[in-house]
């Protein structure tokens, strides 16, 4: 049997591969230095100024803030609440509110979520716009308030239920 010559060093080659060779440790420095070699001898050294980068910053987060207005419009109630902390403990309180002023029967008109609301008021009719503003919201109750052919229209309330930061 004859071996070709070439075969042999690749058969050594593969053969070396599977040879397992000495692990080395890695992260052997402690945290803000980094490895170097010296020779023989493996030290660490203080990472050079923003080599590491900077954590990023904790991501804000927004928590809704809830409104309400209820009206008992017979006895001319009007109760409102904002700010709160959910949809339910702003109807609970604008309903309590109106009962405060008066009302026997009072029932949520509007809730709102993360904006501004105004009331405007007639002779016979309440007005109860939502908007971003509370100046639009103003706006926009006097303005249905007008386009009704209502008398004596004036703006009794306005108020907004913003977002406010969590963390």
């Amino acid at each position: 049997m004859r071996v070709v010559a070439w075969r042999w060093p690749l058969a050594l080659a593969l053969a070396g591969a599977c040879v397992p060779a000495p692990a080395r440790a890695e992260g052997v420095c402690p945290p803000g230095m980094l490895p170097y070699r010296t020779g023989n001898e493996q030290a660490c050294a203080p990472a050079p100024p923003n080599y590491y980068p900077e954590p990023a910053p904790p991501r804000e987060v927004w928590g809704s803030r809830w409104g309400a207005v209820a009206l008992d419009g017979p006895r001319g109630a009007i109760g409102t609440a904002h700010g709160a902390a959910s949809k339910r403990q702003a109807r609970r309180e604008a309903v309590e509110d109106c009962r405060t002023q008066g009302g026997r029967d009072c029932r949520v008109q509007i809730d709102y979520r993360n904006q501004c609301v105004a009331i405007a008021v007639s002779d016979s009719h309440v007005h109860v716009r939502p908007s971003e503003l509370k100046d639009d919201a103003v706006e926009h109750a006097l303005r249905e308030c007008g386009e009704r052919g209502e008398a004596h229209c004036r703006s009794y309330y306005a108020a907004c239920s913003l977002p406010v930061r969590v963390r």
